[in-house]
């Protein structure tokens, strides 16, 4: 996905199907796109909750997300790992938010973050020219 910055944002994405249950689950590299991630770390300790909703700021295992449900039953997941990549989850039907961070609590996050370590983005742009 091209950016603003002339820099790209690479990912994959996968659609798991279990009887009725779906969950779709993209894992990005957020490296040229810190926003991004910085908007899920700055809901850490946010919690709201209504009959028609529930959104909460959490860490995952060392890792900032958000979770949110709302009815009749998906719940979505984003979380930043290593710093770096954005796992995004999608899963419904749920009958609650737990179903969201048991998913998100069998992601192996360790081995995802192993893929790259957490770097500065490369300069873009007429300053990166030699």
């Amino acid at each position: 996905m091209p950016l603003p910055n002339n820099g790209e944002m690479t990912g994959v994405r996968r659609k798991y199907l279990r009887g009725e249950q779906s969950l779709e689950l993209e894992l990005t590299d957020a490296l040229q796109a810190p926003a991004v991630a910085q908007v899920i770390k700055s809901q850490q300790g946010t919690a709201r909750k209504t009959d028609k909703s529930d959104f909460r700021g959490v860490d995952l295992g060392g890792h900032p997300a958000i979770v949110q449900w709302t009815p009749p039953g998906t719940a979505i997941v984003n979380m930043v790992v290593g710093g770096r990549f954005l796992a995004n989850f999608k899963i419904s039907p749920v009958d609650s938010i737990e179903a969201a961070l048991a998913a998100a609590g069998s992601l192996p996050v360790a081995e995802i973050a192993k893929l790259a370590p957490p770097a500065a983005a490369p300069a873009t742009g007429p300053a990166a020219e030699p």
